[in-house]
């Protein structure tokens, strides 16, 4: 069906995530689009499951945990020049057990840096204006993270 979608929104939760999105059985398809998720003390936007999909347009992502995760097989694209995923307490992305986030047209994925307890980390050289690399606040865990047959992919 067609996805539930939020336009021109700011969202902001001192105690929890920014947005959760959970979905195993019954689809689940949502669109942001110049949407602004900041000062969360979980994850600005988490997606979970293998039916739950999520797209991202020209979103501001700023002061969670990391700003945008996906487990459970979620399926996350993120697109738009505005783009930007900065200032978070953990990883700018995180996908894990299985899920996939794609980054299109937002230049390269940051170089691979080190990797512990089987999650692999990705915050080197990047031509990606995402991670706001001149930004004062960077994603202090890193700006990519992958885990358990998770991954980030960006596409030209």
């Amino acid at each position: 069906g067609a996805p539930f979608c939020l336009e021109d929104v700011t969202l902001t939760n001192p105690n929890g995530f920014g947005l959760g999105i959970y979905s195993r059985s019954t689809p689940c398809c949502v669109r942001l689009s110049s949407c602004a998720i900041s000062d969360c003390s979980c994850n600005g936007v988490y997606a979970y499951g293998g039916r739950t999909s999520l797209e991202m347009v020209d979103c501001l992502v700023r002061n969670g945990f990391s700003g945008v995760a996906a487990t459970g097989g979620a399926r996350v694209r993120i697109s738009g020049a505005s783009s930007r995923i900065h200032g978070n307490m953990g990883n700018g992305l995180y996908s894990g057990a299985g899920s996939v986030i794609k980054v299109s047209g937002l230049g390269t994925k940051p170089a691979f840096t080190r990797e512990q307890y089987g999650k692999r980390y990705f915050s080197g050289a990047t031509t990606s204006a995402l991670f706001s690399e001149t930004e004062a606040h960077p994603n202090k865990g890193g700006d990519v993270a992958e885990n358990h047959g998770g991954s980030v992919v960006f596409l030209s």
